[in-house]
């Protein structure tokens, strides 16, 4: 079957931030951006971290287990932010 349509896949990470990936027509899942809430007075933030911002824009994936564990373990390795770093 041919896919016609994109995809978008999100999914939340045990440290807390949520991955946002697409995926086009017949291509491989790429990483768009992912984020976390924090609160900041009375009220949550949000931080926002896009793929081009670390490099990743041009990253591709067979698979979205593949992309999540790919921004678990960048996070884990302390080069990409995450919520648990400074806002």
């Amino acid at each position: 079957m041919n896919d016609q349509r994109g995809k978008h896949d999100s999914q939340i990470l045990h440290s807390g931030e949520e991955v946002h990936l697409t995926k086009s027509p017949g291509g491989k899942w790429s990483i768009k951006s992912y984020d976390w809430s924090f609160p900041k007075g009375l009220v949550l933030a949000t931080k926002t971290v896009y793929a081009q911002d670390v490099g990743w824009k041009e990253y591709k994936f067979d698979s979205v287990e593949d992309a999540y564990s790919f921004v678990s373990n960048q996070i884990k390795l302390g080069k990409a932010p995450c919520a648990k770093s400074p806002n």
